[in-house]
């Protein structure tokens, strides 16, 4: 709790000033703008919401995670766009959302980043956060990222896991392997150790990956 009670100005200043390297004054209004608005809607803050984005899209929310495609001789096929926007969007992510009476598929998020279609993507965070928080008030960055990681684990404790080796779908441990391995040490030093992996991604994992990202960026202010 102690390392998610940091709510000062500063630390939110230090967000937006790296999200302003991406942006246009327009559109870093429109973001900050954006924000505060869906965060109160999911209650929520804006810091949460950017201590999410630092972990997500580095605060850019125009950020693509692309990955390479080989045939079975290893030669490059093509290059997929994974997950795209500010809390990257993924098409299972997508499905199902609405904007404007419109279907959002992945090529429209793609197409929207192309032309930097800000409003728009915000739109579609705006929906998803709704949807995935379920109701539910999501006032710790922790509380935001597994409704964008895991959201059918919203308000669970810290104990939860949210994906694992042995769970239903390890793909989706391995494809976030680095949020596990999170510990505190006993002098309150956040370390992420290869022998603290278990195999398993918890809430408190996220709140302690989210903690130990937000010290970074507030030494670099």
């Amino acid at each position: 709790a102690p390392l998610e009670n940091d709510t000062s100005s500063e630390a939110l200043a230090a967000y937006t000033r790296k999200s302003q390297k991406f942006l246009g004054p327009d559109e870093h209004a429109l973001f900050l703008k954006r924000t505060a608005e869906i965060a109160a809607r999911c209650g929520s803050t804006s810091l949460s919401f950017f201590e999410v984005y630092e972990s997500e899209c580095g605060c850019n929310p125009f950020a693509v995670n692309a990955r390479p495609i080989f045939d079975t001789r290893g030669r490059l096929i093509r290059v997929d766009t994974v997950a795209a926007g500010p809390v990257q969007f993924t098409a299972a992510g997508v499905d199902g959302l609405t904007v404007g009476g419109e279907a959002v598929t992945m090529r429209k998020v793609k197409d929207a980043i192309r032309s930097r279609r800000l409003a728009w993507l915000m739109d579609v965070e705006q929906v998803y956060m709704l949807r995935a928080s379920g109701g539910q008030s999501l006032p710790k960055p922790c509380d935001v990222y597994t409704a964008v990681f895991m959201p059918a684990f919203v308000g669970g404790g810290p104990g939860t896991v949210l994906a694992s080796v042995n769970g239903i779908r390890p793909d989706f441990y391995y494809q976030n392997i680095g949020l596990d391995g999170w510990m505190l040490s006993e002098s309150g030093k956040i370390l992420n150790l290869q022998s603290a992996k278990d195999g398993k991604i918890t809430i408190n994992d996220l709140a302690l990956c989210l903690a130990a990202k937000k010290a970074a960026v507030m030494r670099l202010r």
